[in-house]
């Protein structure tokens, strides 16, 4: 005859409910890409020019490739934006330039440790909301509840759309906007 032991049932259901919950809660590994924007976030930082800088957002362009860092000092008194136009043109060769105006505030920074998703999987997330969209543009913005999140942007024919993905989980999350239409811009006259 088996007996039962309610402790040992009772540390068994305990242990596997602990063990759902804390796989379920993490974070996935970084792809690829995520690995490469860091190091070029590193880099970034490291060829500013600033004391003690502090990496602000960054942006990828999906149509060139080229990459844009905006850096500034700790208080936001000073700051540059770096200018990759590929991701393995040499830092020596990126384009530094002075920011003019700052719009950033001192307690919102990139922590670019907590990115795990890339700009490719970024923009995968947003055309697999729309499919044939053709991506226009993404940023990576920090804030002050850790919250990183790639800011993405397609064109469809009706307009561009937009959305947030989450720069930890990969979760995309559309905007509720209606899709947008550039307004047209005058040309001369032949």
């Amino acid at each position: 005859m088996r007996r039962s032991f309610p402790c040992v049932q009772l540390l068994t259901a305990t242990f596997v409910v602990v063990l759902v919950i804390g796989c379920s809660n993490r974070s996935p590994e970084p792809d690829a890409g995520a690995l490469a924007l860091r190091e070029m976030a590193g880099k970034a930082l490291g060829v500013s020019g600033i004391d003690d800088p502090v990496l602000r957002q960054f942006s990828v362009n999906p149509r060139t490739g080229s990459h844009n860092f905006m850096v500034t000092d700790r208080d936001v008194t000073v700051g540059v934006e770096l200018w990759a136009d590929t991701p393995d043109q040499p830092p020596s060769e990126w384009r530094h330039v002075p920011m003019e105006f700052m719009r950033h505030q001192a307690d919102v920074f990139l922590d670019v440790s907590l990115l795990n998703v890339g700009a490719s999987a970024a923009m995968d997330a947003m055309t697999g909301h729309w499919p044939g969209c053709v991506p226009r543009g993404q940023t990576v913005i920090g804030s002050t509840e850790g919250d990183t999140q790639w800011v993405v942007s397609c064109d469809l024919p009706e307009g561009t759309v937009s959305g947030w993905v989450d720069a930890q989980t990969g979760e995309f999350t559309p905007s509720q906007a209606p899709p947008v239409n550039a307004p047209v811009t005058a040309t001369p006259a032949s």
